[in-house]
């Protein structure tokens, strides 16, 4: 199963075939498309054709090329589109200097000459100068209008860069840790992705690494971490061998992952495994259903299909179940804000998730995490006026429309310091634990393994759990055993 993450389905040169374009990709194993927008205009075609077809997503946002046509206020109209459910991401944005008016100036030959002459520049030059320096401006601020909203939203955001490298990373510094990108269409070198990754972001690849002159890219996607970039063709441009040069579909998303699995030496099922993982996780929210946000799962890990963790919001309780045989039980605190998934809010979600990412090996019980980073910090069981999260980290991705936002808005299972607490709904969306507990659930399930949030009583929903009684002595905070 594969997810084309960026495709540009409402473009005319679709038109004439598009159910057969469909038809193929599914034959092809793209089970889920993402057509982008590049104007408002092309984000409501993109939002039309999401609504009509079930396997197909909208991204929404304004092309950094098109900043001249594009209003002041681009953040207005993109809020309003973005409240249909079929919205996943914000994007494509960014900055394009590949074709600033100063370059089209300087292809005219008689331009040159006069200004060599000179040795100075003319007229026409020092104008188009000034023209890429408001183009250039108008970039940024659409740009930063719609990092903005996806930080508002929170959504993730599809990043368009060209020949704007320094600018492009300059202008998402500042919103590392609150919101998360892919760059699309990636062709840079090793260090420019690992600078991507090290902000929290990812990458993808396009049919260029078919190319026979794609040689550095291919290098790229065989070196960089596989939960670190996705699949894409960005169609209908840049076909992959053997159509470079033709029109370019969602089927051709396998030959991606295929060229790429051949350089990295892996199959081609583990690869499109770990891009339907990637999808999952980031957000993504980058695909609605849970469907397909970034992922943070390694592929050489296989998914966890043993284990099964239900979470009881009524009883404050949570079941690990093995092979659906219950395992052991512990006292949790979820959201006093009560339950939900909107962008932004502190509600617990309900329904069904998966563990998206694991964090804090061997982190010593007490450590503090800030932003999913270790801070050095050792903070000891309900120690007075101390509320981080601490121990361990369970990264939570859902998997249903009711849940789509949850890794977005960085819902975890995690340790807690206040354990005098645990059995009250006492938390800001989360699932709190004690740290020896979230330890031995942490050192036992894996990612991919399923986790159902429900509001009912345990004994209702746990198989071998015959009444609330066998739960009852977990209040002090300990672990029970199933018979």
């Amino acid at each position: 199963m594969l997810i084309e993450t960026h495709a540009h389905l409402d473009y005319p040169d679709f038109a004439p075939d598009f159910d057969e374009v469909l038809r193929r990709a599914t034959e092809a194993g793209v089970t889920r498309i993402l057509t982008i927008g590049t104007s408002i205009e092309s984000s409501r075609r993109a939002i039309d054709l999401a609504e009509k077809n079930s396997n197909i997503f909208a991204v929404i946002g304004v092309h950094p090329t098109y900043a001249k046509e594009a209003g002041d206020d681009v953040i207005t109209p993109l809020r309003e589109l973005a409240k249909s459910p079929r919205v996943v991401a914000i994007g494509e944005t960014g900055l394009d200097y590949h074709s600033l008016p100063s370059k089209a100036t300087a292809k005219d030959k008689k331009v040159q000459v006069f200004a060599n002459a000179l040795q100075g520049e003319t007229e026409e030059q020092i104008d188009a100068s000034i023209e890429d320096g408001a183009y250039k401006s108008k970039q940024a601020i659409l740009f930063e209008q719609q990092l903005d909203l996806a930080v508002e939203l929170g959504l993730n955001v599809v990043i368009h860069q060209r020949d704007a490298w320094e600018d492009t990373l300059e202008m998402m510094r500042p919103y590392t840790d609150k919101v998360r990108g892919v760059f699309h269409c990636f062709g840079g070198s090793l260090e420019q992705a690992n600078e991507v990754v090290d902000l929290d972001h990812l990458v993808s690849f396009t049919g260029i690494v078919t190319f026979k002159n794609g040689a550095s890219v291919r290098q790229v996607a065989a070196q960089i971490p596989l939960w670190k970039f996705m699949v894409e063709t960005d169609c209908p441009y840049l076909a992959p061998v053997p159509f470079r040069g033709k029109r370019c579909e969602p089927a051709y998303t396998r030959l991606v992952a295929e060229s790429i699995a051949s350089a990295r030496e892996r199959g081609r099922r583990a690869v499109g495994a770990q891009m339907l993982k990637t999808r999952r996780s980031v957000s993504l929210q980058f695909a609605a259903l849970a469907l397909l946000s970034f992922l943070l799962a390694c592929c050489a890990t296989p998914k966890d299909l043993q284990h099964h963790v239900i979470i009881s919001v009524k009883d404050q309780k949570l079941a690990l179940l093995d092979r659906e045989t219950l395992v052991a039980i512990f006292p949790v605190s979820t959201s006093k804000c009560g339950l939900g998934d909107w962008p932004s809010s502190r509600c617990t979600p309900l329904g069904e998730l998966e563990i998206a990412e694991k964090i804090g090996d061997n982190a010593p019980l007490g450590t503090v995490f800030k932003d999913r980073r270790r801070t050095g910090e050792i903070v000891l069981p309900n120690a007075p006026g101390r509320d981080p999260i601490v121990t361990r980290i369970i990264w939570l991705r859902g998997r249903e429309p009711q849940n789509a936002n949850a890794f977005g808005r960085y819902i975890y299972i995690h340790g807690t310091p206040e354990e005098r607490n645990l059995g009250l709904p006492v938390s800001y969306g989360c699932v709190r634990m004690k740290s020896e507990d979230v330890i031995k659930l942490y050192d036992v399930v894996g990612i991919g393994a399923q986790v159902s949030i429900v509001d009912t009583p345990l004994a209702t929903v746990v198989p071998g759990l015959a009444s609330e009684t066998q739960i009852a002595s977990t209040n002090d905070g300990g672990m029970v055993a199933a018979p």
